[in-house]
């Protein structure tokens, strides 16, 4: 970080280095070149369980793009229906009516809304994947099974 991001940095309200930091991040991943470079910065950053956690959310966006059920993909996963129900409203849902569970405690839930299930990012991240016949039918690693006769 060069001087003059750090005295921005430092001039931050606690709320507002959160913003920073994620836009450094985000500036950081868009110059990387490679898939190398990108893994390198995301295993610096993530460990094996954070990984895991992001892989389930993108893994539950493909499902319910897909049509399935809430149940379904909790089952599945192993995500909670808090979970499902935010990446639901998030993205596929209006994010500006979206409230996290911590904001329910404090006022009445609204109406809920239409949740449109547009076209996103995830195309591009899945494209022809069968997240939902991967789950059924993991593959499974050499040497497990039966041999070809």
């Amino acid at each position: 970080m060069n001087d003059s991001n750090y005295k921005d940095f430092q001039n931050k309200h606690r709320t507002e280095w959160k913003e920073f930091l994620w836009n450094i991040l985000s500036e950081k991943l868009t110059e990387t070149r490679t898939k190398d470079q990108t893994g390198k910065i995301i295993n610096a950053l993530f460990s094996e369980y954070e990984k895991s956690i992001i892989t389930k959310r993108l893994a539950a966006l493909a499902l319910i793009r897909a049509g399935k059920g809430t149940r379904e993909i909790m089952r599945v996963l192993w995500v909670s229906p808090a979970t499902i129900s935010a990446l639901r409203k998030n993205f596929f849902g209006n994010p500006s009516v979206y409230k996290s569970q911590r904001s329910f405690k404090v006022t009445k839930k609204s109406e809920s809304t239409g949740i449109l299930i547009k076209k996103s990012w995830l195309e591009d991240i899945f494209k022809d994947i069968d997240i939902w016949e991967l789950l059924k039918n993991p593959p499974r690693p050499k040497g497990m099974g039966l041999k070809d006769r």
